[in-house]
């Protein structure tokens, strides 16, 4: 269960500070305040001053029962549907939310005969939400992929690589659309990759769903598949405080798409260098994520973080220099 999810249900029983939430789900109170920030922003939390203590509370609102009749297009069906999706995501481990799995399956059952696009079996394991979407996508190139993603055909794009440039006619089979780390990604089948493979639909430059070329779509769950950590891996319960120094050739990137969920743009240096900075688990991922990018992205904190750096690049090192001495032998 994720640290959002784990706090809701929190909120769910009572109103709690914020240091009786950082005790319960162990991190530090900065982590709490900036994820509680995040909710009250998405208008599911409000919080209030007793005394010296700010209390957290679920925003919830009780209306009456009404019967509404609307004439809607095959576009707003669709819009409702997705909606929906992305609210029961975000509202998961509440009450709420299977009041609002319950109204989309009758919604659902009700449109059956008028657009098959809409029932939750169809529309749950293509689309993923986590977060607010912050970063703007260009109408012709989203009608293509949700185009292609509803109806299971190819898509070719032409992706603006952040280190390798332009990639064009990259053919992917669209598996789920998401909204993770507040950046719009589309995950596909990489034809050339020959795995699911992420794509921010902020750099795609060009899509063009090919109709006559259908694939047979493979089990998709987006609940495993992104709460997983960037790479890959199940994020483990410890916290740390990550600081980020991100070279000014790379800084487009972070600017464009948070890496992990949370992550904070801290300083903006006059060379166009960035300090960055995120709270969360997983040590080694985060070890193995600042590595990938090679002199571009360095650690400055957590200490832990900059030992186990300096550990495996002497282990590398020394790795390099035998392998040096054996073939000269």
């Amino acid at each position: 269960m994720s640290l959002r999810t784990r706090l809701l249900a929190l909120l769910q029983e009572r109103p709690r500070t914020q240091k009786e939430l950082a005790a319960l789900l162990r991190c530090d109170v900065r982590h709490v305040r900036r994820l509680a920030g995040q909710l009250e922003a998405e208008g599911l939390l409000r919080k209030s001053r007793q005394g010296r203590h700010v209390y957290y509370e679920l925003a919830l609102l009780v209306g009456e029962t009404t019967s509404v009749q609307l004439e809607l297009t095959e576009r707003e069906v669709l819009a409702l549907g997705v909606a929906g999706a992305a609210a029961a995501s975000l509202l998961e481990g509440l009450p709420l939310g299977q009041n609002l799995r319950e109204l989309l399956q009758r919604l659902g059952t009700q449109l059956r005969p008028v657009y098959f696009a809409v029932q939750p079996e169809h529309l749950k394991p293509r689309f993923y939400f986590q977060a607010i979407a912050r970063t703007h996508v260009d109408p012709l190139i989203f009608e293509a992929v949700l185009e292609a993603l509803l109806e299971n055909c190819v898509l070719e794009i032409d992706y603006d690589h952040p280190r390798r440039g332009l990639d064009r006619n990259r053919r992917i089979n669209p598996l789920c659309l998401a909204i993770v780390g507040n950046a719009v990604q589309l995950t596909a089948w990489c034809h050339r990759r020959r795995r699911p493979t992420n794509f921010s639909l902020a750099r795609i430059r060009a899509a063009r769903a090919l109709l006559y070329e259908t694939f047979e779509r493979p089990d998709f769950d987006p609940e495993v598949y992104y709460t997983t950590d960037a790479l890959g891996a199940v994020a483990d319960d410890q916290y740390y405080t990550y600081r980020l120094w991100v070279s000014a050739r790379v800084a487009h990137c972070f600017r464009e798409r948070e890496y992990f969920t949370g992550q904070v743009i801290e300083e903006e240096r006059p060379d166009g260098s960035l300090v960055v900075s995120y709270e969360g688990p997983g040590l080694e991922v985060v070890r193995a994520f600042v590595m990938s990018w090679g002199r571009d992205v360095q650690a400055l904190e957590p200490p832990e973080l900059v030992a186990r750096i300096r550990e495996e690049l002497a282990a590398m090192q020394a790795s390099y220099s035998a392998s040096s001495t054996s073939l000269s032998d």
